[in-house]
C-alpha cells in the first residue's frame, strides 16, 4: 500500500484525524476521523504493514479466537476500502482497475497518475496501464465527481460553443458549456490537471471525460516537446507514416486503401504524437484515435508526413520549407491559445520537417492514389 503523503494524523480535542494538506487541500480532500480500531491500524499502516499483517496484530491486539477471525478480516478489509475512497492510500498493485484509488498509465515518454473512480475511465486507458513509477509522475490527474467550490478569475483566451479557456498566473481554467465535464484545472506545465465532472457513466458523459482529459494531457505532453497532429498512420517498412488533411479530405479512406492492397496496419485512425529520441523523430501510440477506434500503444520510427488534397488527379508534390511548415503547423490539436505556443510549435515543425520528408499529395480516392504514394516512398 502507497500511503497519500498529502495527509497527516493530527488530534483534534484529543480525537485522532487524518486531514489532508498541500494539494489534497485544494483539491476539497476530506478530512477522516478514526475511532480506536481504525488509529491502531493506521500506526501500522503508516510503517509499511500489508493487510495480512494488519489482521495477525489486530488478533493478538484484542486476543481474538478462531471464530473472531473473519470479522476482524472484514473490518480490515471495510478500514482500507475508506482509505482508498477517500484516496489516503493507493493500491500497490496499479494494473488492478477496479475502485476507486490512483492508477498509472505511459503514453509517449510521460508517467500519468489518475486518480478517481476508475470507472469512469478504465475502458479507454487500461491497454497504456503501467507500474507505478520509481520517479514521480510527468502528470497528475485527478477527478472529482462534484463541481469546483470556487471559481477563480483569469483572462479569456478562448471561447467558442464548447468551452471557455481562461489563464490564471499559474494555471489554465477550462469552463465545459453543455458536458457532463464542469470544469478542468491545468497547471501552465501540465504536471497538475483537476477534473470537475459529473458522477455519470453513461457512454456520452464518459467520452466527454475522455476528450477534456485529452486537454490535459496536450499541455503536459507540448512541455515535453511532444505535439499531437490530426492525422491517420500506417505502418510500413518498419516505420509510421502519417496522412493528414482537412475533415473530409480522405485521409480514413486513403490509410484504408493502403491496407487493403497492401496490407498494411492502421495505427492510429485519427491522431498521432511525435517527438524526437535521441534526435530521431518518432511517433507515440495515443488512445484517442476519433471514431475509428484504431490505435497502438507502441512507438514507432517517423517515415514521413504527406498531406492529402482532393484532386482530380493523382501527383505527388514535394513542398517548399516554408509550406510543409505551415501545413504542419495547420494540422497540429496541441495548445495554440498564446504567442509563445506557436513560436515553440514552428521550431518543432522545422525539427520534424529537417528530419523527415514531408509530401503533399493530390489525389483522388481511387487505388491509383495509394499506388503513387507507395511508389514515391519506395523510391526514396
Amino acid at each position: 500500500m502507497k500511503i497519500n503523503p498529502q495527509y497527516t494524523k493530527i488530534l483534534l480535542n484529543d480525537i485522532p484525524y487524518l486531514i489532508p494538506y498541500g494539494q489534497a487541500v485544494a483539491d476539497f480532500s476530506k478530512a477522516l476521523m478514526l475511532n480506536e480500531t481504525a488509529d491502531l491500524l493506521w500506526s501500522r499502516i503508516s510503517c509499511g504493514a500489508k493487510e495480512d499483517e494488519l489482521l495477525n496484530f489486530l488478533s493478538e491486539t484484542y486476543d481474538a479466537s478462531d471464530n473472531d477471525i473473519p470479522e476482524l478480516r472484514q473490518g480490515i478489509t471495510d478500514f482500507l476500502n475508506m482509505l482508498k475512497s477517500y484516496n489516503v492510500i493507493m493500491s500497490d498493485d496499479t494494473k488492478n482497475y477496479s475502485g476507486f484509488g490512483t492508477h498509472f498509465i505511459r503514453i509517449g515518454t510521460l508517467n500519468i497518475s489518475l486518480c478517481g473512480a476508475d470507472k469512469l475511465y478504465d475502458k479507454y486507458f487500461c491497454a497504456f496501464s503501467c507500474d507505478a513509477p520509481p520517479e514521480k509522475c510527468s502528470q497528475e490527474i485527478q477527478i472529482l465527481t462534484y463541481p469546483p467550490r470556487t471559481h477563480k478569475n483569469g483572462n479569456i483566451l478562448v471561447r467558442n460553443n464548447e468551452i471557455i479557456l481562461s489563464e490564471t498566473d499559474d494555471s489554465y481554467i477550462f469552463i465545459f458549456t453543455g458536458s457532463n465535464v464542469y470544469e478542468l484545472h491545468s497547471a501552465k506545465d501540465g504536471s497538475l490537471a483537476t477534473i470537475y465532472c459529473k458522477e455519470n457513466r453513461s457512454d456520452k458523459a464518459l467520452c466527454e471525460l475522455f476528450h477534456a482529459i485529452r486537454f490535459a494531457f496536450l499541455i503536459a505532453a507540448m512541455a515535453n516537446d511532444m505535439y499531437v497532429i490530426h492525422s491517420a498512420s500506417i505502418l510500413y517498412k518498419g516505420k509510421a507514416w502519417l496522412f493528414s488533411g482537412i475533415s473530409g479530405t480522405g485521409k480514413s479512406t486513403h490509410t484504408n486503401l493502403w491496407k487493403e492492397r497492401y496490407n498494411t496496419p492502421i495505427l492510429n485512425g485519427d491522431l498521432n504524437m511525435i517527438g524526437f529520441d535521441n534526435g530521431d523523430a518518432v511517433v507515440y501510440g495515443l488512445p484517442w484515435c476519433g471514431t475509428s477506434e484504431i490505435y497502438t500503444r507502441k512507438t514507432y520510427p517517423l517515415g514521413g508526413i504527406t498531406f492529402l488534397k482532393q484532386s482530380p488527379k493523382n501527383e505527388v508534390i514535394i513542398p517548399s520549407k516554408d509550406k510543409k511548415i505551415l501545413y504542419f503547423i495547420q494540422r497540429l490539436i496541441s495548445p495554440s491559445w498564446k504567442i509563445s505556443h506557436i513560436e515553440d510549435s514552428f521550431k518543432f515543425a522545422k525539427k520534424v520537417a529537417d528530419t523527415v520528408p514531408f509530401y503533399r499529395l493530390l489525389c483522388t480516392k481511387s487505388p491509383e492514389a495509394a499506388k503513387i504514394m507507395k511508389q514515391h516512398i519506395d523510391n526514396i
